[in-house]
């Protein structure tokens, strides 16, 4: 059985960048005030000693 969203409004304002970090990728995108998404990517999330460090520093470049 699927199961579908409902859509959720975030008002009016400027667009959000929205990242879900997961431990096989990190998904991003814009999403603008009537909930649409734009500049969706999926980028390998990285693994190892110092995977928080990498991570911060992905999410900081995708921002970018």
């Amino acid at each position: 059985m699927t199961r579908m969203a409902r859509a959720l409004s975030l008002g009016p304002g400027p667009a959000v960048l929205a990242f879900d970090v997961g431990g096989t990728d990190i998904k991003s995108a814009l999403v603008d005030s009537a909930g649409s998404f734009s500049q969706v990517r999926r980028t390998p999330t990285t693994r190892g000693v110092d995977a928080a460090r990498a991570i911060t520093a992905s999410l900081a470049e995708l921002a970018s």
